[in-house]
């Protein structure tokens, strides 16, 4: 296969077809690893276990907003006077 170093912002990356990713087990948005051995680029798909992203909404559902609310730190936090030009 052939493909041409391009730039990518401030990196450089290459294109490569879809069905060749596919026949090692990568798609696109994959996470990869590269390593150099003996001059040659070897990417892989990555063995990390992926970070799950979480939205607003499964972040609000698992707060406990009444520990929030007994929280001494938290408490003196949000009733002291603002020291310079905040606005609130």
């Amino acid at each position: 296969m052939f493909s041409t170093a391009r730039k990518i912002g401030n990196s450089t990356g290459f294109i490569i077809n879809a069905q060749d990713l596919n026949s090692i087990g990568i798609k696109q948005g994959d996470d990869v690893e590269y390593t150099i051995e003996s001059g040659k680029l070897v990417i892989e798909k990555s063995k990390r276990r992926a970070v799950k992203k979480y939205n607003i909404n499964e972040l609000l559902a698992n707060t406990d907003f009444d520990a929030l609310k007994a929280d001494k730190d938290l408490q003196e936090w949000e009733n002291i006077c603002p020291a310079g030009k905040e606005v609130f």
